[in-house]
Formats: structure tokens, sequence, C-alpha cells
């Protein structure tokens, strides 16, 4: 926008006499002389001394504050380089540099997992999985929710500590008593243990 129109439409908000402070010393300036690109002043120069009484006054935008003056000098050293020209709006830069400030969240254990390994977990952390109990009781696409071996309903919990089919595999990966939270919610390498048990049990999963 122009001084002048800049200049006008600020003085016809005022509704009564005010002084007006301003931090752009060209709009002082300007109203000083009333200069325009014809030199002479506008008819709104004229409709407003009929009807307001105002008092420009230049504030100074910095006046010797460290940190402004700092950053003067170095917006004007910025001005004097030559610009990449892009076609990127400001909208993606604003976006660009909270993407790259934002701190980076640490992944947890499970998103260490290769990604069959991480199939396998979240299939038994959540239930939603082909196991029978799940397919029958859910799906209805499974006669029976019983495991084969005739025991127990076939979850992921009997598959992982009970199952007497299983016995032996079980104890050649966990030969200690290990609880199925640790089986499906712990460390890395106890989640790899899991995922490796069932590839290797033949249980789909």
């Amino acid at each position: 926008m122009r001084p002048s129109s800049k200049l006008l439409n600020s003085l016809r908000s005022l509704q009564r006499a005010a002084p007006t402070w301003l931090s752009s010393r060209m709009l002082c300036q300007y109203s000083k002389h009333w200069k325009i690109p014809n030199k002479h002043p506008s008819p709104g120069h004229f409709s407003l001394c009929k009807t307001r009484v105002v008092s420009l006054q230049w504030i100074p935008a910095h006046c010797g504050v460290p940190g402004n003056e700092n950053a003067d000098i170095l917006a004007k050293l910025g001005a004097t380089d030559n610009q990449p020209q892009n076609a990127i709006t400001h909208e993606e830069n604003v976006t660009m540099i909270k993407a790259l400030t934002k701190p980076r969240p640490t992944k947890d254990d499970y998103h260490l997992l290769e990604r069959w390994e991480q199939v396998i977990i979240l299939r038994l952390r959540t239930g939603h999985n082909r196991l029978n109990a799940h397919m029958c009781t859910k799906l209805k696409l499974s006669p029976s929710p019983m495991c084969h071996c005739g025991l127990e309903q076939k979850t992921a919990e009997h598959i992982l500590q009970r199952c007497p089919c299983l016995e032996n595999q079980r104890k050649s990966v966990w030969p200690n008593s290990t609880l199925i939270k640790t089986k499906v919610h712990g460390k890395k390498e106890d989640l790899k243990k899991t995922a490796s048990f069932i590839a290797g049990s033949g249980v789909t999963v």
C-alpha cells in the first residue's frame, strides 16, 4: 500500500481529535510535506483537515534496545544477499520449520522390530488374529474356538503359556517361567523371541 493511502486510512478511523503515534518515519515525513507523485495534496487530505485535528509523533522502533538493534543490523545484512528464487509459499516454509524444530520422538521397542515381527506382535496384543477363539466368536469363520489340543480355547495366551503341544518349543525359547506381559509387551529382545516362537511353531496368527 502506498504511504498516502496507508496514512489516510489510519486517520479516517479516528472519531475525534487525537494524537497518533507512528513507528514508520516515512509516513511522518510524508505527512509533513503531503507529497504525492503529482506534488500536490490529495482531496482526502483536505477533507480530513476539516474534520480532524491530528498530531503525528514518530516513535523510533528500536531506541537503543540491544536485541532490537542487533536484529535490525542482521535484517539489513540479509536483505543485501541474493535471495533464492523458489515457488515455496510462506505457509510451506512455516510447516517445514515446525517439522525441523519439532522434537523427534524416540522409537519404542515395538517399532525397532522387523515388519513381519511387528505384524505378529500386534495381532497377539490386540486379539485380532486368526486363532480359533477370534475366528469363531468374533468372525464366525471357524466351527470351534478350541485349540487342537482340546484343553482350552485357542487364544494368544493359551499358545504362549499353556498349550501342551508347544511345551518343548516354549522351553527352548523361554527356559524359565516368563509372564505373557513380558512376551507381548516387553523389551525388543523379548518381542523378538515371541515372534520367532510363533513363526517356528507353525501356528497361524
